[in-house]
């Protein structure tokens, strides 16, 4: 912030920005070494493109090594499960089918039985009380 409000102060003393020609030069190793080499520091971003390209290229092979078999035996262990879930599903509903024909069959015998039962008391009132057997 306030590098920012000397620069503006600067430009308007001036009528221009300062340049780097006014401005001293400070020697530091770094610059020693880039002189000597041949190599500076912004020169890294034309050495990003061609590693980042390689780095690219081997997160593919491992993705496709790796990470698509995985992904496969995923899904293969989901459509086993889902199987396994199909199965005891019907399992479920026959058990449930002969519950309830078994239930079927009770009411039947129930209800059948009981009218059954109501003419039988009917007909045995009917009847005189001698030829009736004593109930031990």
């Amino acid at each position: 912030m306030a590098l920012g409000a000397a620069i503006t102060l600067a430009i308007q003393w001036n009528g221009s920005p300062p340049s780097r020609a006014s401005s001293p030069t400070v020697r530091t190793a770094s610059t020693a070494r880039s002189k000597r080499f041949g190599w500076r520091p912004t020169d890294m971003s034309a050495m990003l493109i061609p590693i980042l390209g390689i780095c690219c290229g081997l997160l593919a092979i491992f993705g496709g090594v790796f990470v698509k078999p995985w992904f496969a035996l995923q899904q293969r262990r989901m459509e086993i499960e889902a199987d396994k879930v199909a199965e005891k599903a019907a399992q479920y509903a026959a058990q449930t089918e002969r519950l309830e024909e078994r239930v079927r069959v009770l009411e039947r015998i129930v209800t059948d039985r009981g009218a059954d039962l109501a003419q039988e008391i009917e007909r045995l009132r009917d009847e005189p009380a001698v030829k009736r057997l004593p109930v031990n």
